[in-house]
């Protein structure tokens, strides 16, 4: 197998403020979304590289019944050049922990996004 990408698919209750939380923190594109009812059901977003989906739960069951029930809150570790840019939004987010330099030379912030998903912003410690 040679895999040329791999991205997430998070799953959520609504898609509406992890959408917010990426284009406006994070200046994350929307490629695309589709609706669900009168909402989100799925939403592919676009900085750079790095692609992320988030889908609704009510969305997934309808199209994978058996896969949904067994979700549960994901981890995403974002490898950084700088943390600048999110230690500039750190304060104003849910910081699950402050700034930490760990024993494997890296320097981290751990966020949570509006869905409880854990988020490691993590660069290169000098």
């Amino acid at each position: 197998m040679k895999a040329t990408q791999v991205t997430p698919l998070l799953t959520v209750d609504r898609i509406e403020p992890c959408l917010e939380f990426w284009t406006k923190n994070f200046g994350f594109e929307v490629l695309a979304t589709v609706p669900h009812g009168d909402a989100v059901g799925f939403v592919m977003l676009k900085s750079g590289p790095v692609e992320l989906m988030y889908q609704s739960r009510d969305s997934l069951r309808e199209d994978l019944p058996l896969v949904v029930d067994n979700l549960g809150a994901s981890m995403l570790y974002f490898d950084l050049e700088s943390l600048d840019p999110v230690r500039a939004k750190a304060a104003s987010l849910d910081q699950v922990l402050p700034e930490r330099t760990t024993f494997y030379g890296r320097t981290e912030i751990v966020l949570r996004d509006p869905a409880g998903h854990y988020l490691v912003f993590s660069t290169r410690t000098p």
